[in-house]
């Protein structure tokens, strides 16, 4: 039984095409890296795995179970999402946000538990942003607003984490800062993410599925994915490919 399994889907944006017969799955606490150039359906890849657009053909199961089949609380204890950014019109505070990781286990009348608060205080601290957590979302650096999001998802307590280049507007130290983090969870959690830097994707990732032209062109371990032949193809650069020591 696979966390994630992703059967065969195709998700087209009007008449446009962005996916085509794409397959794959995850196994239980693994990495699993997308690559591929801009326009090959990543996001859209990470937006199907969370049912925020739906396949017009093909499914997604989580452990067996159709995605379509989980009621939004369900699936929100079960998936955590961290975007590219975000744009809030309110002045929430820092702390705010990452409390809203805890809606799925907070009933509608009820207030935040003290576990509950723990949680969240132990997410900002993996984050690095305990020191933020008066401030407003509004008052702070677009990478230090990343790491509220990616806080507000460690809150969420997710079996499965899908990172849409959820590192990209940090500088390079909090970057590998937050992708350890995200290694160190795994074990008990299944994280699909994107990248765009191919060094760090093979640094960190157990597999990777590459796509061009809306299907996958290759799977597998980094030695097997970047090799100079998929990365001519895919990018169309002659590159050196070697193995970090």
């Amino acid at each position: 039984m696979k966390p994630v399994e992703v059967i065969g889907i195709d998700v087209s944006y009007g008449a446009k095409k962005i996916l085509e017969t794409v397959s794959l799955y995850a196994e239980r606490g693994e990495i699993l890296g997308i690559i591929g150039p801009n326009g090959a359906g990543k996001t859209t890849l990470i937006k199907a795995m969370s049912r925020i657009v739906a396949p017009e053909d093909g499914e997604v199961h989580l452990d067996d179970r159709n995605l379509d089949s989980f009621s939004f609380r369900e699936l929100a204890r079960q998936v955590a999402v961290v975007p590219q950014g975000f744009s809030i019109t309110f002045d929430y505070s820092v702390r705010d946000i990452v409390m809203m990781g805890r809606h799925p286990y907070i009933g509608r009348l009820s207030s935040a538990t003290p576990r509950d608060l723990e949680i969240c205080d132990r997410a900002m601290r993996l984050a690095n942003i305990t020191h933020l957590a008066a401030s407003s979302v509004n008052e702070i650096s677009g990478g230090e607003r990343q790491r509220v999001l990616i806080a507000r998802a460690l809150a969420q307590e997710p079996k499965i984490l899908l990172l849409d280049e959820a590192t990209s507007n940090l500088d390079i130290s909090h970057r590998i800062e937050i992708l350890n983090i995200i290694r160190d969870l795994t074990g008990n959690v299944t994280v699909i993410s994107v990248f765009h830097d191919l060094n760090l994707a093979a640094y960190y990732c157990d597999r990777l599925i590459m796509l061009k032209d809306r299907r996958v062109l290759a799977v597998g371990g980094p030695r097997d994915v970047l090799t100079q032949e998929t990365i001519r193809a895919v990018y169309g650069l002659d590159v050196l490919v070697k193995t970090h020591p």
